[in-house]
C-alpha cells in the first residue's frame, strides 16, 4: 500500500471517528463539545492540536455572543510545544453576560500553515423555572412519608424535580438532604414514596424545581417554623430565585432567612431557601484533556500519529 492511500485512510478515519475536529496536510485541531446548556458564567473549553511535522503550535480562541455578527478573538494565545498538544479556552463573566447560544472554535498555527477546528456552541440559561405550585405530604404508616407535587405551568422549563429530608426544621436544600430526583415535565402531578431511617422520628420535607441548565426555582416545603440557610454562590453565578445581583469575581454568604407559619397541616406549602451551585470547572492537564475530549478524539488522533509516522519512517528507507 503506497503513502498516499495511507495517508488518505488516516485521514478518513479521523475524520469518522472525532467530532469537532479539522485538519491540514500535518495539522489538527480538535475542540471538545462542552456542556450546553450552562448556567455558569465561567468555564472552560479544552482543545487539543497536533503537528506530525513536530513544528511548535499556537493556538487562538474565537467567540461569537448572541450581540455580535462575527467572530472575535478571546483569551491568549497558548504556546504548545513541538508536535502539539492540549489547552483550554477561558470563557469568563466578562464574556457572558445575556441568555442566548455562545459559538466558539479555535485557529492553531504551525509555521505558514494553519487550520480552524469545527465550531460549537454553548446555550447560557440564567433564570430557572416556576416554583411548584402544590406541595403535599401523607403519613401512610409509621416509616413511611408520601411526598406530592405538582410543577408549574412555565412553558417547558422545568424538567425535574428535587425532594429534601432532614429531621431538624432548620436544614440545606443541597445534595446532602436530597433523597430524591423525579424526572418530570411543566404543569404535572408528582409523587415521592420515602421510607424513614427512624420510624419515631418526624422529619420534614421541602421540593424544588429544575430547568435543563440546573437553575433551580425556589423551594415549597412544610408549612412549620422552618429556617432554610442560603447557598454561597461560586464567582459568576447567581442561583435562580435570590434577588439582587452580585458582583464579577465575589462570593457573597446570603444571611438566614427565617419563616414563622403556623405548625399545621396544610398543602398550601412555603417558599424556602437555595440549592448549592455548581462547582467551578478547573483547567485540565494534557490527560485528562484527552479523556475529556471522549475516546473517538483520541482514537483519531493516534490514528494520525501512526499514518504520519509510517510516512516518515517510509521516506527515510533508501529506494530499490
Amino acid at each position: 500500500m503506497n503513502k498516499i492511500v495511507k495517508v488518505a485512510l488516516s485521514v478518513l478515519a479521523f475524520a469518522i471517528l472525532t467530532e469537532g475536529a479539522v485538519y491540514a496536510a500535518g495539522l489538527s485541531a480538535v475542540l471538545e463539545k462542552p456542556k450546553t446548556p450552562e448556567n455558569q458564567r465561567d468555564y472552560t473549553i479544552t482543545f487539543v492540536a497536533l503537528d506530525i511535522q513536530n513544528r511548535p503550535v499556537v493556538v487562538r480562541c474565537y467567540k461569537k455572543t448572541p450581540s455580535e455578527g462575527g467572530f472575535s478573538i478571546f483569551d491568549s494565545d497558548k504556546n504548545l510545544p513541538s508536535g502539539g498538544g492540549s489547552g483550554t479556552c477561558s470563557v469568563t463573566s466578562s464574556l457572558v453576560s445575556a441568555e442566548g447560544t455562545y459559538q466558539y472554535y479555535v485557529i492553531a498555527s504551525a509555521e505558514a500553515e494553519t487550520v480552524q477546528s469545527a465550531t460549537v456552541s454553548v446555550d447560557y440559561k440564567a433564570g430557572g423555572p416556576g416554583t411548584p405550585t402544590y406541595y403535599g405530604k401523607d403519613h401512610p404508616s409509621t416509616c413511611q412519608y408520601n411526598i406530592k407535587f405538582k410543577t408549574a405551568d412555565d412553558a417547558g422549563k422545568t424538567v425535574k424535580v428535587e425532594v429534601y429530608r432532614s429531621d431538624q426544621t432548620s436544614f440545606n436544600a443541597d445534595s446532602g438532604t436530597r433523597i430524591a430526583t423525579v424526572t418530570i415535565g411543566s404543569n404535572q402531578e408528582g409523587s415521592h414514596l420515602d421510607t424513614v431511617p427512624e420510624c419515631n422520628k418526624t422529619y420534614y420535607y421541602a421540593v424544588r424545581a429544575f430547568n435543563d441548565a440546573g437553575n433551580g426555582s425556589d423551594a415549597v416545603g412544610d408549612t412549620t417554623s422552618i429556617t432554610i440557610i442560603q447557598a454561597t454562590p461560586t464567582t459568576g453565578a447567581i442561583p435562580a430565585g435570590t434577588g439582587g445581583s452580585i458582583a464579577s469575581g465575589t462570593a457573597v454568604e446570603e444571611p438566614k432567612e427565617e419563616l414563622q407559619l403556623p405548625n399545621e397541616e396544610s398543602s398550601e406549602g412555603i417558599v424556602l431557601g437555595e440549592a448549592a451551585p455548581s462547582p467551578t470547572p478547573t483547567t485540565p492537564g494534557f490527560l485528562s484533556a484527552l479523556k475529556a475530549a471522549q475516546w473517538p478524539i483520541v482514537a483519531g488522533i493516534l490514528l494520525i500519529l501512526v499514518g504520519g509516522g509510517t510516512i516518515l519512517f517510509r521516506r527515510k528507507q533508501p529506494r530499490e
